[in-house]
């Protein structure tokens, strides 16, 4: 079963509703999220503020952090490969990991 977990930068929330201007990317990434879940897909979102434990255990991510620092994130990985950077995946993208 394929393991995708997105790194993400400091948020102070996954939906991207807060503050005065909505990400939409950020909204729409998350209603892909939440489809492939339903859809029994998995798929883990870890913030690194609250997640650095995930961004430690993977050492191409955190390669790639320090490297390019984190401008670089959002980080898409499969089986804990980096399978995409920079920009969060629409829900094909997603479905076709």
């Amino acid at each position: 079963m394929k393991k995708i977990i997105i790194y993400e930068g400091i948020k102070c929330c996954s939906s991207g509703l807060c503050g005065p201007n909505p990400d939409q990317k950020l909204i729409e990434f998350n209603e892909a999220v939440n489809k492939l879940k339903e859809e029994n897909i998995a798929v883990k979102r870890v913030n690194l503020s609250s997640h650095i434990d995930f961004f430690k255990k993977n050492k191409n991510v955190m390669q790639k952090i320090q490297e390019e620092g984190v401008q670089t994130l959002p980080i898409t990985t499969v089986n804990n490969k980096i399978v995409q950077e920079k920009k969060y995946p629409s829900y094909e993208e997603l479905k076709n990991l």
